[in-house]
């Protein structure tokens, strides 16, 4: 993985898997290749002051892309034997957009928004559960 001093990342995933974290961290972009392999890049933490690209290329492979609750996603993919899949939340009204690119062949590609909780709210939910 490389990323440069404008926060610009870089990965790689050759029958392997790399987990890339951001926190906080300035996120400018990214270019993603995962072959025979898997990348998860969490960018909930992430600074993400303007619109930013994530161009993806999966052969075989798996990539994950976690994003904070406040930015747009606009994907624009092809897939051939497999699958992009955006699950963020379309109401999103902020105008920053992380758009993202590329193809994705016998793999897959998740996209989505994972909300944060604290673990004050989450034991609160987990003791209603085993209560029941």
């Amino acid at each position: 993985m490389k990323i440069n001093n404008q926060g610009f990342v870089e990965s790689l995933a050759l029958f392997s898997g790399n987990e890339l974290r951001f926190d906080p961290q300035e996120f400018s972009g990214a270019k993603l290749t995962a072959v025979f392999g898997g990348i998860e890049i969490d960018l909930r933490n992430a600074v993400i002051t303007k619109d930013c690209v994530i161009d993806i290329r999966v052969l075989f492979g798996g990539i994950d892309i976690l994003l904070p609750e406040n930015v747009k996603a606009k994907v624009n993919s092809a897939a051939l034997f497999g699958g992009v899949s955006d699950k963020t939340n379309p109401k999103i009204q902020n105008d920053i957009t992380v758009y993202i690119s590329g193809f994705c062949m016998f793999g897959g590609v998740d996209i989505k928004h994972i909300l944060k909780m604290n673990i004050k709210v989450l034991s609160h939910h987990l003791k209603n559960i085993i209560f029941l």
